[in-house]
C-alpha cells in the first residue's frame, strides 16, 4: 500500500484530521441567562459572556467516528492511496531520446505519456531514466511527480543511437529487492537477445508515441545510416583502413549507398555492397552492409551522407575522424651498422629518407652534424657487449 505524498505525510495528515475532529466535537454552545438592569448594556453581555466552551465530558463517540471515518477516506483520496497488487512492484520507466524521436512533436508527446504515467505510480517504487546521450534519473524514488516536468522542460531528442538497452542493462545491475516493471516510452527497444535474458521477475513493455498520418507514412519510408565505423585494413598495410557502413531502411524502396567525402572534398571512391538484404529486427526494416577497402588514413575528417535525404536528417549523415598514420620519414647516416638500417626497414610506421626529403627525425653518431638540425637519435659508442648506446 502506497500513496503518491508518502507515507509519512499521510499519517500526519490523518493525524491532524483526527485532532480537528476532536476539538470540534468537544465545541459546545453554552446556554445561559443574563439579567441586564437595561437593554443599554445588552451588547456589553454578550460579548463578556462565552457562547461556546470545551465541555469536560467527550459526548456523541459515534457521531465522531463517523466523521472521522468520511474525512479520512476524503484525505486518503486526496494523497493518492495505492493498494492494488502492482504496489509490491517496483516500476521503472525509460523515457527515449533517440534520434527516431526527433521527427515532429514525437519527444514532446512521450514526455506528456510519462507524466501522465508517474502518479499512478508508487512514490516510493518509482524511477524515470531520460535515455539522452548518457541516461540520467531524471524523477527518483520519492520524489514527487511535479518535478518531472519540472526536469524535462527544455530537453530535447537528439540525433544519437538509442541507449535505452544500456540503461536496462545498468538498472539490472544494480541490486533489486522487488519485482520490476520496466515501461520503455518511445520507439527503441531492447534486442531481442536481451529482452530473453531478462529475469523471470522483470517485465518489459512499451509505449507507443501516437503520431500524425504524416509522421507515419514518413516513418514507414525512412533510410538511415546505423553504423559507421572503420577497422585494420584486411590488406595488411598498416597506413590503410577499411571503411564499413550499415545503412537501414522502413518501408519500401531501394537501400542506396551513402556517398564519401574527406574532409570536405569528394573522396573519388564509392562503397561496395556487402551481402544482401537482411532484416533489422525492428518492425519489418531492412539494412544492408557498404565497405571500402583500403583507404589512406592521415587523420582527416571522413563524412558519410545519404543521396536524396528524407523528413528525418539526423540519421542521414554520419561522421568520423580517421587515425593518422603516415609514415615517419627517417634519416640515417650511412656509416652506421647496416642492422639499424634493416630494423628500421620492417617497422611499417617508419619509412627511411635521405636528408634532401625532409625526414622528421635522423639517426646519428654522437657529435655528428648529419643532416644539420634536424631533431636526431644519437647513438654512442658502447662496450664490447653493446655496439652503441643511446644518448
Amino acid at each position: 500500500m502506497t500513496t503518491s505524498l508518502g507515507f509519512l505525510a499521510t499519517l500526519l495528515g490523518l493525524a491532524a484530521i483526527a485532532g480537528v475532529f476532536f476539538l470540534l466535537h468537544r465545541l459546545r454552545v453554552r446556554h445561559r441567562l443574563v439579567v441586564v438592569d437595561t437593554t443599554m448594556f445588552w451588547k456589553q453581555a454578550i460579548e463578556d459572556a462565552r457562547a461556546r466552551v470545551l465541555v469536560q465530558r467527550f459526548r456523541h463517540p459515534w457521531v465522531y467516528a463517523l466523521l472521522l471515518t468520511i474525512g479520512g477516506l476524503l484525505w486518503l483520496a486526496f494523497a493518492g492511496l495505492d493498494v492494488s497488487a502492482r504496489s509490491s512492484r517496483d516500476t521503472l520507466v525509460l523515457l527515449d531520446a533517440s534520434a527516431t524521436m526527433t521527427r515532429g512533436d514525437r519527444f514532446a508527446s512521450a514526455c506528456e505519456l510519462a507524466e501522465e504515467l508517474v502518479p499512478s505510480l508508487g512514490v516510493e517504487r518509482r524511477h524515470v531514466i531520460l535515455c539522452d546521450e548518457r541516461p540520467r534519473t531524471v524523477l527518483a524514488p520519492g520524489e514527487h511527480a511535479r518535478l518531472l516536468h519540472e526536469r524535462l522542460v527544455g530537453r530535447e531528442a537528439r540525433g544519437i543511437p538509442p541507449t535505452v538497452e544500456r540503461a536496462l542493462r545498468s538498472w539490472l545491475g544494480r541490486k533489486r529487492e522487488r519485482p520490476c516493471d520496466v515501461v520503455v516510452i518511445g520507439d527503441a527497444m531492447p534486442a531481442s537477445e536481451v529482452v530473453a535474458a531478462l529475469p523471470s521477475d522483470v517485465r518489459l513493455s512499451r509505449v507507443d508515441v501516437s503520431t500524425s498520418s504524416a509522421s507515419a507514412s514518413t516513418r514507414r519510408s525512412n533510410q538511415g545510416i546505423t553504423a559507421f565505423g572503420y577497422a585494420a585494413a584486411q590488406s595488411g598495410s598498416w597506413d590503410r583502413v577499411d571503411v564499413l557502413a550499415e545503412v537501414t531502411r522502413s518501408g519500401e524502396g531501394e537501400i542506396s549507398p551513402p556517398v564519401l567525402t574527406l574532409d570536405g572534398r569528394a573522396l573519388g571512391r564509392a562503397f561496395e555492397r556487402r551481402g544482401e538484404e537482411r532484416s533489422s529486427g525492428r518492425g519489418g526494416a531492412r539494412c544492408v552492409s557498404f565497405y571500402l577497402q583500403d583507404l589512406a588514413c592521415n587523420g582527416e575528417s571522413l563524412e558519410a551522407r545519404l543521396p536524396g535525404g528524407d523528413s528525418l536528417e539526423a540519421d542521414d549523415r554520419a561522421t568520423l575522424v580517421l587515425p593518422d598514420r603516415r609514415k615517419v620519414r627517417v634519416a640515417v647516416e650511412p656509416d652506421l651498422p647496416p642492422a639499424i638500417a634493416r630494423a628500421i626497414a620492417v617497422d611499417p610506421a617508419l619509412e627511411i629518407v635521405g636528408p634532401s626529403a625532409v625526414p622528421a627525425v635522423v639517426i646519428r653518431r654522437a657529435g655528428g652534424d648529419y643532416a644539420g638540425e634536424i631533431p636526431a637519435l644519437e647513438l654512442t659508442g658502447g662496450t664490447s657487449e653493446h655496439a652503441f648506446f643511446v644518448t
